[in-house]
Formats: structure tokens, C-alpha cells, sequence
């Protein structure tokens, strides 16, 4: 699941949804509502922006 895959992903990297969101360019709200569930597709340039931020390749929130 996108929600738990994301939340654990920043954990690990020690950020807050605030820096994540920050320096991913989204806003927190955005991610909030990606982490718990409530927008189960975010579009491809969010999660772009995301695993940018997290200096992952997209195919990890996969």
C-alpha cells in the first residue's frame, strides 16, 4: 500500500511530513492525505516530486 510504503520511506530518512513536503514542493496536506489513505492515486508528477525529495527512484513507491 502507497500510504504505508511513503510513511515508512520518510520515517527512515528522519523527516517530517513538513520537510518532505517542503522540499518535495507539495503541500502538506497533499501528503497527509497520501500517507493516510485518503488519495489512493496521486498524480505522477506528486510522487515524482516525492521520491525526489527522498532520493529514491519513483519505482520504490511503487
Amino acid at each position: 500500500m502507497l500510504a504505508v510504503r511513503l510513511r515508512a520511506l520518510r520515517i527512515d530518512k528522519g523527516m517530517t511530513q513538513e520537510n518532505l513536503a517542503g522540499q518535495a514542493h507539495v503541500a502538506v496536506s497533499t501528503l497527509r492525505k497520501i500517507e493516510s489513505g485518503r488519495v489512493v492515486e496521486p498524480g505522477y508528477f506528486t510522487m515524482l516530486s516525492l521520491a525526489n525529495a527522498l532520493g529514491i527512484d519513483l519505482r520504490e513507491l511503487a
